[in-house]
């Protein structure tokens, strides 16, 4: 993005980056000036997308505070989203790959969202950490199978993944479960803070519309709590990568493509409630490298 060789900032943009800085969350005092970071720092962002991007902030007003920051951000990220501008867009073939780098793949979702969307179970509340708990113990006693899966894994903005060998078959306990959380980059204690179960999907690459992957940038990382562990890769890397939460360093590969029906996938399983919240040890080394 804002990290391209020579690349110059206008007023505007400077002024956004100086603001962003000091957006914080309520677990993350350091989450806009991580995510500012990754925008400096990301090299790959498709210049048509990039172009999109920054035209939505030209045409904002002059963001001064971390409110009017983080508006112009969310702003932005739906320009970049619509038909024509997103992840899987003739405008992004800079970062599709030439070919879908795993033959397996594996991504980890939330409990709530796997009940309210994969389930379409939407008369539950599952605010209710006991209904969560109870369904996540249903997938691991496999009285929930693929079967009875609805909808689609990912969202139109895509599906976040990585290779099935980083993912399956490291345990579901709950000191394995929060290693796995901290691995791939999970920083979000509201979907996997301390006690949360995970549900992870196991599919082949065949199942993937189109067979295409694409490199992660930093504009799909959109606007939530874990997008400030987004982790730029560089453009000579066969993927882009997760970053480990508790030391900053890359760990599992990660790639993005197209939404598929749930009824898809290859294996599903659970883990049971995590025994921590999500590590905090990569964000001070991030920024103290800038």
């Amino acid at each position: 993005m804002f990290g391209q060789d020579g690349d110059t900032h206008s007023e505007k943009e400077s002024s956004w980056l100086d603001a962003m800085r000091s957006v914080s969350l309520s677990h993350n005092d350091c989450w806009g000036a991580l995510v500012a970071a990754n925008f400096l720092e990301d090299k790959n962002t498709a210049p048509a997308r990039a172009a999109v991007f920054r035209q939505a902030i030209e045409s904002a007003e002059l963001a001064t505070s971390a409110d009017e920051a983080n508006k112009v951000l969310h702003n932005a990220l739906g320009e970049v989203n619509r038909p024509g501008n997103s992840f899987d867009s003739a405008s992004n073939d800079a970062c599709r790959l030439g070919s879908v780098p795993f033959r397996e793949l594996a991504r980890a979702v939330d409990v709530k969202n796997f009940g309210a969307y994969i389930l379409g179970d939407t008369d539950t509340d599952w605010r209710r950490k006991e209904d969560r708990l109870q369904l996540a113990a249903r997938v691991r006693r496999g009285t929930i199978t693929q079967a009875d899966l609805g909808g689609k894994v990912g969202s139109p903005y895509g599906v976040w993944a990585t290779d099935a060998q980083s993912v399956c078959g490291k345990g579901t306990d709950p000191q394995q479960a929060a290693d796995l959380r901290d691995r791939l980059g999970l920083d979000d204690p509201d979907r996997f803070g301390e006690g949360e179960p995970m549900i992870l999907f196991s599919y082949s690459a065949d199942t993937i519309p189109g067979g295409a992957a694409y490199r992660p940038t930093v504009v799909d990382a959109g606007d939530s709590p874990v997008s400030a562990a987004w982790l730029p890769s560089s453009p000579a890397d066969a993927t882009g990568f997760t970053q480990d939460l508790r030391t900053g360093q890359p760990n599992c590969p990660e790639i993005l493509h197209k939404p598929f029906p749930a009824r898809q996938v290859a294996s599903l399983t659970a883990t049971e409630g995590l025994v921590t919240g999500p590590a905090d040890g990569y964000r001070h080394p991030r920024l103290k490298a800038k």
